[in-house]
């Protein structure tokens, strides 16, 4: 993990003592397995619901060699499963998944400040939602913010009123082939997007996959 990312993902970990007895717990003792042992780039657990028994299911993603999140070995899911089974309660279960990846691209209509280069701010505001993602870590079921987005936009130099805001789905070539209804799956107030508690967005090419106009 980078940097940025243990401080924020690793926070949580003071309270697990080692014992997991809660879902979160479980994501916690995840995240310090040994790297020797392999490395989880993203989990998340839930308690599943459907089962009598107290199981706990576990979406994971790992990393591939170029920064991607990718699906975790069989390997992996057993060293993650023998490094659990020292903490977990006799009573739990635990049952793994491949967390799914959801590629999206972001394209924003802004008006620029008054006196202010129009390029320049269409670039600030494109930086700043770049430093955003690369400051805050997705996680796993993460519900997409869209008003959070555009509030990101106005506060970059320049800008001064964003317009509109829109999510698109990106597939095809070195991209994710989930299909997912972005549209369909809004909030009523069209603020929200809601992701399923499997899935993961991340906009995975944020040069090419960020865009906007500024007038």
């Amino acid at each position: 993990m980078t940097a940025d990312e243990i401080k924020i993902l690793a926070s949580n970990s003071f309270f697990t003592q080692n014992r997991a007895v809660t879902a979160k717990d479980y994501e916690n003792i995840a995240y310090n397995m040994p790297s020797n042992f392999g490395s989880i780039k993203r989990v998340s657990a839930y308690k599943d619901e459907s089962s009598l028994a107290n199981n706990i299911n576990l979406y994971l993603l790992a990393e591939d060699q170029n920064g991607n999140l990718t699906a975790t070995t069989s390997t992996l899911k057993q060293n993650l499963k023998n490094w659990i089974s020292n903490s977990k309660l006799l009573s739990d279960s635990i049952d793994m998944f491949d967390a799914k990846v959801l590629n999206i691209e972001i394209i924003f209509k802004a008006i620029a400040e008054a006196g202010c280069d129009k390029a320049a701010a269409l670039s600030s505001g494109k930086k700043a939602l770049r430093d955003y993602f690369r400051l805050n870590p997705n996680l796993i079921g993460e519900t997409i913010s869209i008003q959070k987005l555009i509030n990101i936009v106005n506060e970059a130099t320049g800008i001064n009123d964003v317009v509109s805001l829109r999510v698109n789905l990106k597939t095809g070539t070195n991209y994710s082939n989930l299909n997912y209804n972005l549209l369909a799956n809004h909030s009523s107030d069209g603020r929200k997007i809601f992701i399923p508690k499997n899935v993961i967005w991340e906009v995975k090419f944020p040069f090419q996959d960020i865009n906007g106009e500024v007038r």
